[in-house]
């Protein structure tokens, strides 16, 4: 497996570690049979991601994550994107579900990561595959509550 994966805390306010990230990034991605990947995983506040929103989506909110694929062919074997995680949005998600920050984190993570490797949750269907993976994964790396 050839991975390139590099975290950035924009978010001085929540220290996070990065080699947790990187862990769990490399196991999804090995996971869903993803052989090559550059991906960059950038930790932002509400500002950061509305304004990202905003942008890219036309939506005026915030939310926990976004996911950009930088790839345009799906032939190509090289997976590259970028997932924008909100730390601020997390920490009340996991005040939210009663759960633990690091417990949320990896959950949005994960799911940041399965966007990239074309899932989607645009329907209650997809919606429960999608949560399906992340309880495997979160399962499998023993973060699950």
């Amino acid at each position: 497996m050839n991975y390139k994966i590099n975290v950035e805390n924009t978010f001085h306010e929540i220290y996070i570690k990065k080699d947790k990230i990187v862990d769990i990034i490399k196991i999804v991605l090995c996971e869903e049979n993803i052989s090559e990947a550059k991906i960059n995983i950038i930790l932002v506040d509400d500002n950061y991601i509305i304004n990202l929103n905003k942008e890219f989506l036309n939506r005026d909110a915030t939310t926990d994550v976004l996911s950009f694929n930088l790839e345009e062919d799906p032939k190509n074997q090289l997976l590259e994107g970028e997932v924008y995680a909100n730390l601020q949005q997390i920490e009340r998600q996991a005040n939210d579900y009663n759960v633990s920050f690091q417990n949320e984190l990896f959950r949005v993570l994960i799911h940041g990561l399965l966007h990239l490797v074309r899932f989607n949750d645009r329907t209650s269907e997809q919606r429960k595959i999608m949560t399906e993976k992340e309880d495997y994964y979160l399962d499998l790396l023993g973060y699950r509550l």
